[in-house]
Protein backbone atom coordinates (compact mmCIF):
# COMPACT_ATOMS: atom_id res chain seq x y z
CA UNK A 1 0.00 0.00 0.00
CA UNK A 2 3.07 2.63 0.87
CA UNK A 3 4.11 2.06 -2.66
CA UNK A 4 0.69 2.74 -4.19
CA UNK A 5 0.53 5.83 -2.15
CA UNK A 6 3.98 7.06 -2.93
CA UNK A 7 3.12 6.19 -6.54
CA UNK A 8 0.04 8.11 -6.33
CA UNK A 9 2.11 10.70 -5.20
CA UNK A 10 4.62 10.77 -8.08
CA UNK A 11 1.71 11.27 -10.25
CA UNK A 12 -0.18 13.18 -8.92
CA UNK A 13 3.14 15.95 -8.97
CA UNK A 14 3.81 15.21 -12.18
CA UNK A 15 0.12 16.01 -13.33
CA UNK A 16 0.05 19.19 -11.20
CA UNK A 17 3.39 20.47 -12.68
CA UNK A 18 2.23 19.71 -16.74
CA UNK A 19 -1.19 21.47 -15.14
CA UNK A 20 0.73 24.13 -14.16
CA UNK A 21 2.72 24.61 -17.70
CA UNK A 22 -0.32 24.11 -20.18
CA UNK A 23 -2.04 27.17 -17.76
CA UNK A 24 0.65 28.80 -18.16
CA UNK A 25 1.19 28.29 -21.89
CA UNK A 26 -1.79 29.19 -22.20
CA UNK A 27 -2.25 32.25 -20.42
CA UNK A 28 0.80 33.78 -22.51
CA UNK A 29 -1.26 32.33 -25.96
CA UNK A 30 -3.68 34.45 -25.17
CA UNK A 31 -1.46 37.80 -23.92
CA UNK A 32 -0.03 37.19 -27.66
CA UNK A 33 -3.69 36.99 -29.70
CA UNK A 34 -4.86 40.35 -27.47
CA UNK A 35 -1.70 42.18 -27.93
CA UNK A 36 -1.87 41.41 -31.99
CA UNK A 37 -5.50 42.15 -31.88
CA UNK A 38 -4.46 45.57 -30.15
CA UNK A 39 -1.83 46.43 -32.41
CA UNK A 40 -3.55 45.92 -35.86
CA UNK A 41 -0.66 47.02 -38.26
CA UNK A 42 0.06 43.36 -37.91
CA UNK A 43 -3.12 42.10 -39.86
CA UNK A 44 -3.18 45.03 -42.12
CA UNK A 45 -1.34 44.33 -45.69
CA UNK A 46 1.15 46.27 -46.93
CA UNK A 47 2.42 46.58 -50.48
CA UNK A 48 5.44 44.76 -51.56
CA UNK A 49 7.89 46.80 -53.12
CA UNK A 50 9.41 44.04 -55.86
CA UNK A 51 6.12 42.70 -56.72
CA UNK A 52 3.60 45.90 -56.18
CA UNK A 53 1.29 43.00 -54.60
CA UNK A 54 -0.50 43.85 -51.30
CA UNK A 55 1.14 41.04 -48.40
CA UNK A 56 0.17 40.24 -45.09
CA UNK A 57 2.31 41.58 -42.35
CA UNK A 58 3.94 38.54 -40.59
CA UNK A 59 3.29 38.35 -36.25
CA UNK A 60 6.79 38.79 -34.70
CA UNK A 61 5.12 36.19 -32.65
CA UNK A 62 3.94 33.82 -35.09
CA UNK A 63 6.98 30.93 -34.51
CA UNK A 64 6.11 31.62 -30.74
CA UNK A 65 2.37 30.63 -31.01
CA UNK A 66 3.29 27.67 -33.14
CA UNK A 67 5.84 26.53 -30.48
CA UNK A 68 3.06 27.14 -27.64
CA UNK A 69 -0.11 25.44 -29.29
CA UNK A 70 2.64 22.90 -29.89
CA UNK A 71 3.47 22.38 -26.29
CA UNK A 72 -0.27 22.19 -25.16
CA UNK A 73 -0.81 19.80 -27.47
CA UNK A 74 1.96 17.63 -26.55
CA UNK A 75 1.12 18.11 -22.53
CA UNK A 76 -2.60 17.15 -23.49
CA UNK A 77 -1.11 13.78 -24.56
CA UNK A 78 0.99 13.44 -21.73
CA UNK A 79 -1.68 13.97 -19.43
CA UNK A 80 -4.10 11.33 -20.50
CA UNK A 81 -2.39 8.47 -19.83
CA UNK A 82 -0.56 9.63 -16.25
CA UNK A 83 -4.73 10.32 -15.29
CA UNK A 84 -5.52 6.46 -16.52
CA UNK A 85 -2.80 5.54 -14.52
CA UNK A 86 -3.81 7.80 -11.51
CA UNK A 87 -7.52 6.25 -11.54
CA UNK A 88 -6.21 2.77 -11.65
CA UNK A 89 -3.89 3.31 -8.51
CA UNK A 90 -6.69 5.05 -6.95
CA UNK A 91 -8.99 2.11 -7.68
CA UNK A 92 -6.48 -0.52 -6.29
CA UNK A 93 -6.11 1.54 -2.67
Amino acid sequence: IDKKIEAKKKIEKKISELEEEMRLSEERLKWIEGYERENYLYYIPFKDIKTGRLVPVGSPYHEEKVRLKRRIESIKSELKPLQEKLSEVNRSL
